[in-house]
């Protein structure tokens, strides 16, 4: 890759991690163009078949390898990115068109419906495996590469339809929604499998039964559930560079997967703070202490480039210095942090004392 091209790092590495089927899509689509360049009348329907079959294939690898992981652990079930919400209006309306067509074969007695082997569903769940990251991996880079090829075809499959305006747009809306939309799906499928990756909810049950309320004085210890996380995230470690080493992961996939996996640990730490009904100054100092023992241990274990800067690491702390904020604050405070914390981390604050150790 120049350094100049505009294709990303984990697009030049798709074409190492590419299926048998969707080199078999791809072949089909060819057809289909020679087929639209022999029978120009029908060219315009010969499209919509491709566009037809490249939707079902970004179907199945949803409904394989996604939409088994959309039930997030509790604790995480809030937060935006992990939401099907986060995808596309565009792309889950393309999603929903299939499963209704789909659906509609199988109540005719036609079932088209793609299933996955039993053999494959154990291995997809087997947290030995990090819930099967290898086929996961395999099945996004595969829908990327396909699209890379959509997108070299792109200027053919409008010079074909070049006298129908209407075939023009459909065309467009086509790159738009599917293989646009394709991308979308691939980024969505990582920060799911990040918060499979991890007992979250029991991490969560830990952190969450601290006493945040005590006068105690705080000393260099922080708190056991921190040691809960080290442990995870160490075992987590082994796992991924194993995969890594094994050649299962490509490295943008690598790096990917460690950000995402990081930030849903932060995510999970808000979470079980938010809990709390009460906390002392000694309390939000613990939070603190315990952040920055959780960071050192993260920054030790993940990639360098993930360590400089941990994911959502920040957001952790900005919600402990809200305890020590200009109480007159905190309108213009949830106004310009409403992005980066839940609504029930923000009501939170309020219970908990927002500006509150200005006050004694």
């Amino acid at each position: 890759k120049s350094p100049s091209s505009n294709v990303s790092d984990e697009d030049a590495q798709a074409s190492l991690f590419v299926t048998s089927t969707t080199i078999n899509v791809a072949k089909y689509v060819g057809k289909y163009i020679q087929m639209m360049h022999t029978l120009e009348p029908i060219a315009y329907q010969i499209f919509l078949g491709i566009a037809q079959l490249f939707d079902f294939y970004m179907y199945t690898v949803y409904r394989f390898f996604v939409m088994p992981m959309e039930e997030v652990p509790a604790c995480l079930k809030d937060e935006p990115a992990l939401q099907r919400t986060s995808l596309d209006v565009e792309l889950r309306a393309v999603l929903e068109r299939m499963e209704t067509k789909l659906s509609a074969t199988a109540s005719a007695g036609v079932d088209l419906m793609p299933h996955v082997a039993p053999v494959v569903a154990t291995q997809l769940a087997d947290a030995n495996g990090l819930c099967g990251a290898a086929k996961r991996v395999v099945a996004c880079q595969s829908l990327r590469a396909l699209v890379r090829c959509m997108q070299t075809l792109q200027p053919r499959l409008s010079e074909l339809l070049s006298s129908r305006a209407a075939a023009q747009t459909r065309v467009n809306q086509f790159y738009t929604r599917s293989v646009g939309g394709a991308l979308t799906l691939t980024r969505y499928t990582y920060r799911l499998l990040s918060a499979a990756v991890l007992p979250f909810d029991t991490m969560c049950t830990a952190a969450a039964a601290t006493n945040w309320s005590s006068n105690k004085q705080v000393d260099t210890e922080y708190n056991p559930y921190v040691d809960k996380f080290k442990e995870e995230y160490r075992l987590f470690a082994v796992r991924i560079q194993s995969l890594q080493q094994n050649g299962a992961l490509p490295d943008s996939v690598y790096i990917v997967l460690w950000r995402e996996t990081i930030a849903r640990g932060f995510e999970t730490i808000l979470e079980a703070y938010s809990r709390a009904k009460k906390v002392s100054d000694e309390g939000q100092m613990l939070r603190k202490l315990d952040t920055q023992e959780l960071s050192s241990e993260l920054k030790r274990l993940a990639p360098a480039s993930v360590g400089k800067e941990l994911p959502r690491q920040n957001d952790v702390l900005l919600y402990v210095r809200a305890f020590y904020s200009d109480p007159d604050m905190f309108i213009p405070f949830v106004k310009e942090n409403q992005d980066r914390l839940t609504q029930r981390q923000i009501v939170s604050i309020i219970h908990q004392g927002f500006g509150k150790s200005m006050k004694t």
